[in-house]
């Protein structure tokens, strides 16, 4: 859905591809990075300076992922964009935990706020704002 409106208010064929960066984020990679194996994230933020090649392999370690588990997520997203990055994020860092139950006798989760680490949920702004204005998120060069 996103690629037909994206491309009909750039009037363009549907075959074509923007050459706008696209960030897709991937959540709850507090849950499914154990999926990677041995192969581990890394943190592209650091000295003021977004590494890209971080960025990069992270990125690539997501995409294999998905193309193993979910290969048409994968498949739209580079149908509609030549520069497409995936973003491994967790807003929390951990997985609610169960506090109690409500009056129909439902479960009520909440984050434990003494566990709340986000994991890299900083990285697709950056990198979005180091296309936009390189000026403001300086970026290393991809290695």
């Amino acid at each position: 859905e996103m690629n037909a409106r994206v491309k009909t208010l750039k009037s363009l064929d549907f075959r074509e591809k923007i050459d706008t960066p696209l960030a897709l984020v991937v959540g709850k990679c507090d849950v499914w990075q154990g999926l990677l194996g041995e192969k581990k994230l890394t943190d592209p933020v650091g000295n003021a300076i977004l590494d890209l090649g971080a960025v990069r392999r992270n990125s690539t370690l997501v995409r294999d992922l998905l193309m193993d588990i979910a290969p048409a997520i994968v498949a739209n997203a580079e149908a509609l964009s030549n520069h497409v990055m995936y973003f491994p994020v967790s807003s929390f860092g951990c997985s609610p935990e169960l506090v109690g139950v409500d009056a129909n006798g439902r479960p009520s989760f909440s984050p434990d706020p003494n566990k709340i680490s986000p994991i890299l949920v900083e990285a697709p702004l950056l990198w979005i704002f180091s296309h936009i204005e390189p000026n403001l998120v300086p970026a290393s060069s991809i290695t």
